[in-house]
C-alpha cells in the first residue's frame, strides 16, 4: 500500500487523485473465503475484506497507514505503532526487528518503558514511507512512541505487550487513576448511604469477558448467553439463527491501557452490536440503580483527530430510552473510561438494556452493575455454562500444590491466559476456533505425576467438541483419550520461550460426563511434559472457513470410471473423463479424510454444449452406507475454460475411507477433470 501512495505521488501533476478500493470491508456473498478476524468468532464472511475498517468499523492498520500520508501534521499530528491487535509479537526478550510505526510528525522517538528507556529515535524519510526500528533490545513489556513537529513533542502512542517483563515505570499508566482515587470504577454516590439505607449490587456482569475480580475485591461475572428463562444473559443477532455461535460478530477486546481506572480488564472487552444485542435481568418490581460502563477502544488511538459523532447510539431500559446519543469518545477520549449511572423503576419482573438507536457506528458496552435499596433482592441465576459440575475425585491430589487449589472452570479464552493455577505460564498462540471458547485451568501437573483414571470431570449442558491440549513432545496418547483425534492444529505458551501443545479433539453430547486421566509420558528424555489443557466449544451450524484449510486434489488418475457410459480423453490440455451418454455413467474416487469435520467437494467440469447438464453426486462409506445423494446443474462454459461446482458433506463425517460417485443423469459430452477435498 505504500508503493501504491508512492506511485500516485509520482504523477500526481498529471492526476486529480487515487483511488483505494475499499473504505469499509463488507459482506459479499458468494464469495470463497472466509470473513476478516483471527478467531472464528470475527470471520462474518464472505466478505470482501480490502477495507480500511473491519466491517464491524474497527479501523486497521492501513487506516493509519493512509493517515500518516495525508492527515496534515500541523493540525493533525499522529503516531501509531503497528500494530495494536499483536500483543503476543515475543514471548522472550531480547533483540528484535521489524517494529513499525506511522506517523506524520518530522521524528518520532521509540521507548521500551513508559516515557523512558529510549530504542532511538529517527527521522521521517517522506510520503509513502514508515518509521522502522531494528536490531533493538527488548527488555520489557511496553512500546511507547513519541512524535515531535518542530522539536516539539505533539503525539504519543503505547502498546502492552504479553510474556515480557513490566516495565520498571509500568505503574505510570495508573498514576491518573490513583490520583482521583479510580471513581469512575468506584460505587455510584447513589449506591451510598441514603434515607432509606445503603443500596446494594445484585449483580455484575463483565461485558463481553471473564470472570473479573476487581481492585476493590467485588467479583464481575462471565458473560453469557441467555439460554432459559428466569435465568440473566446476553441476546445478540444470532439468537434468530438456529445453531449460530451465540457470541459470534458481538464480541471484542482491546489490550490498550484504560485512562482513570485501575481496572483494564473491566473495559478491555466489551460487546458491540446494533439493535438486537440486550441484556436481560430477572428482577422484583421496584426502583434499581444500573450502572453503564464503556470505552473508546478504536477512535482516535494515536492522536490527531477528532473523532465527535462517530459512535453515537442511545440506551434504552425496557423500551425506554434513557441515554440518547452517547458520544464516548466526546465524553473520554480515546481508551477512557466512562461510567453513567440511571435510576428506574421496573415492573414486569424483568430489566432488560438494550440500544434501540444507533446513529452512527455499532453500540459497545463493557460492562453492566445493577443495585438496589431492598436488601431482600437475590440475583437470578446465571443461565448455564456449556462446561458444569466440574468436580475433583481425590482433594488429595493438591495439598502439596500449596495455596493452588484445584482445577477451575474458566471462561472467554484468550492468548496472555495463564495457562495453570499458580504459574506465570500464558498462551502464547491459539487456533481460531479456541478463542473465548471455555477451559479448564489445572495444576501445573507433569507427567512424572502419575493421575487416576477419573481424578477430575465435568458434565456438558450442550452438545459440545472437548479439546485436549496435549504437549507435542508426547507421542503416544494416554489409554482415556484412544478415541480423540488429532485435529492437526496447535496451540502454544511461553513457557522456555515457547512450548508447543497438539490439539485432540472429540464430539459429545448433551448431558455426557467427561471423565479426565493421566497425561502422556515422553519416550526418551530426563524432561517432563507439561499437563494438559481441556477445552469445549458447542456444536454449530456456522459453515468452516474451507479456504483457510488444505485441499486434497484427486486426479483422474485416481478415479475409477464405469465402462458404459464414460470415456477417459485429454481435453483442453486436461487428463477427463467424458460421459458419453446422457445417463448412468459413473465416476468414483476414493477419498480418506484424516479429521472429522465438514468438507467441502468441489467438482472439476468442461461443459461446450449449448445447454446445463446434470450429475447426481453421493457420499458412501466404507461399509456402503449411502451418507449424501445430491443432484447438481452443470451450466455451459467458454471454450477451454474449465468450470467447478462446489458442495459440502452437509454434516461432520468422521476420520475414514469413502466413496465420492458421480452419476450421470443428463451429462452427454460433458468432461470431468478431478475433485477437490477441502
Amino acid at each position: 500500500m505504500e508503493w501504491k501512495v508512492r506511485l500516485a505521488e509520482s504523477v500526481k501533476d498529471s492526476t486529480c487523485g487515487q483511488f483505494f478500493w475499499i473504505y469499509t470491508s463488507h459482506d459479499n456473498p458468494g464469495r470463497a473465503q472466509s470473513g476478516e478476524g483471527y478467531r472464528d468468532m470475527d470471520r462474518i464472511g464472505p466478505v470482501n475484506y480490502k477495507g480500511l475498517l473491519t466491517p464491524w468499523e474497527e479501523p486497521l492498520d492501513v487506516f493509519y497507514m493512509y493517515r500518516a500520508n495525508y492527515a496534515p501534521k500541523e493540525t493533525s499530528p499522529m503516531v501509531y505503532i503497528v500494530s495494536h491487535t499483536w500483543p503476543d509479537r515475543w514471548t522472550s526478550t531480547g533483540i528484535k526487528d521489524s517494529i513499525t510505526i506511522y506517523s506524520n510528525c518530522d521524528e518520532v522517538e521509540l521507548f521500551n518503558d513508559v516515557n523512558d528507556h529510549s530504542l532511538g529515535k529517527q527521522t521521517r524519510k517522506g510520503i509513502g514511507t514508515h518509521f522502522q526500528w531494528d536490531h533493538v533490545n527488548i527488555q520489557y513489556n511496553v512500546l511507547y512512541a513519541v512524535g515531535y513537529v518542530n522539536g516539539k513533542k505533539v503525539a504519543t502512542d503505547y502498546i502492552v505487550l504479553h510474556h515480557l517483563p513490566q516495565a520498571p515505570h509500568f505503574n505510570a499508566f495508573y498514576s491518573a487513576a490513583v490520583q482521583r482515587s479510580d471513581r469512575v470504577s468506584s460505587p455510584s454516590p447513589s449506591i451510598g448511604a441514603t434515607k432509606e439505607g445503603r443500596a446494594h449490587y445484585i449483580y455484575r456482569v463483565n461485558c463481553g469477558g471473564s470472570t473479573y475480580l476487581d481492585q476493590r475485591g467485588h467479583t464481575w461475572a462471565a458473560d453469557r448467553e441467555k439460554r432459559m428463562p428466569g435465568t440473566w444473559g446476553s441476546i445478540s443477532w444470532t439468537k434468530q439463527f438456529e445453531g449460530m455461535p451465540s457470541f459470534f460478530a458481538s464480541q471484542r477486546q482491546t489490550n490498550d491501557p484504560i485512562r482513570n481506572t485501575s481496572d483494564w480488564p473491566l473495559y478491555q472487552t466489551f460487546r458491540y452490536g446494533l439493535q438486537q444485542l440486550k441484556y436481560e435481568f430477572p428482577v422484583p418490581d421496584g426502583d434499581y440503580i444500573v450502572e453503564l460502563y464503556f470505552t473508546e477502544p478504536w477512535w482516535g488511538t494515536g492522536g490527531g483527530i477528532n473523532c465527535t459523532g462517530w459512535r453515537l447510539f442511545d440506551v434504552a431500559i425496557n423500551n425506554k430510552t434513557v441515554i440518547k446519543d452517547l458520544d464516548i469518545w466526546k465524553e473520554s477520549g480515546h481508551d477512557g473510561a466512562l461510567k453513567k449511572t440511571v435510576n428506574v423503576h421496573i415492573t414486569g419482573g424483568q430489566l432488560q438494556i438494550s440500544f434501540p438507536r444507533i446513529s452512527a457506528g455499532q453500540a459497545i458496552i463493557s460492562a453492566i452493575a445493577i443495585a438496589s435499596l431492598n436488601k431482600q433482592v437475590k440475583p437470578a441465576p446465571a443461565s448455564p455454562t456449556l462446561i458444569d459440575k466440574l468436580i475433583v475425585s481425590d482433594s488429595l491430589l493438591f495439598p502439596y500444590h500449596g495455596s493452588w487449589g484445584g482445577p477451575s472452570w474458566q471462561s472467554w479464552l484468550n492468548t496472555g491466559d495463564q495457562q495453570y493455577v499458580g504459574s506465570n505460564i500464558s498462551f502464547s498462540e491459539l487456533p481460531s476456533n479456541l478463542y473465548e471458547a471455555e477451559w479448564i485451568q489445572t495444576p501445573l501437573f507433569t507427567s512424572s505425576e502419575n493421575l487416576p483414571q477419573g481424578w477430575a470431570g465435568f458434565t456438558l449442558t450442550a452438545d459440545a467438541d472437548v479439546y485436549i491440549a496435549l504437549d507435542a513432545r508426547i507421542t503416544q496418547l494416554p489409554e482415556w483419550m484412544k478415541d480423540y483425534e488429532d485435529t492437526k492444529t496447535f496451540c502454544k505458551n511461553d513457557f522456555h520461550s515457547g512450548t508447543s501443545f497438539k490439539l485432540y479433539r472429540k464430539r459429545f453430547p448433551s448431558k455426557s460426563v467427561i471423565a479426565l486421566g493421566a497425561n502422556g509420558q515422553l519416550q526418551t528424555g530426563t524432561d517432563t511434559a507439561l499437563m494438559y489443557t481441556v477445552f469445549a466449544t458447542p456444536v454449530t451450524t456456522l459453515q468452516p472457513p474451507f479456504d483457510l484449510k488444505p485441499t486434497i486434489s484427486y486426479k483422474m488418475a485416481q478415479a475409477v470410471n464405469s465402462e458404459k457410459g464414460t470415456s477417459r480423453k485429454t481435453v483442453s490440455n486436461k487428463d477427463a473423463v467424458v460421459f458419453t451418454e446422457p445417463a448412468n455413467g459413473t465416476v468414483d474416487w476414493a477419498i480418506n479424510p484424516g479429521v472429522a469435520d465438514v468438507y467441502s467437494l468441489s467438482f472439476r467440469y468442461l461443459n461446450l454444449t449449448s445447454k446445463a447438464g446434470r450429475i447426481k453426486w453421493q457420499l458412501i462409506a466404507a461399509d456402503g452406507t449411502i451418507m449424501k445423494t445430491e443432484s447438481m446443474d452443470l451450466p455451459p462454459v467458454r471454450e477451454g475454460k474449465w468450470s467447478s461446482v462446489t458442495t459440502t458433506t452437509g454434516t461432520m463425517i468422521n476420520a475414514g475411507k469413502y466413496t465420492v460417485r458421480i452419476t450421470a443423469e443428463d451429462a452427454n459430452d460433458i468432461a470431468i477433470s478431478g475433485l477437490d477435498v477441502q
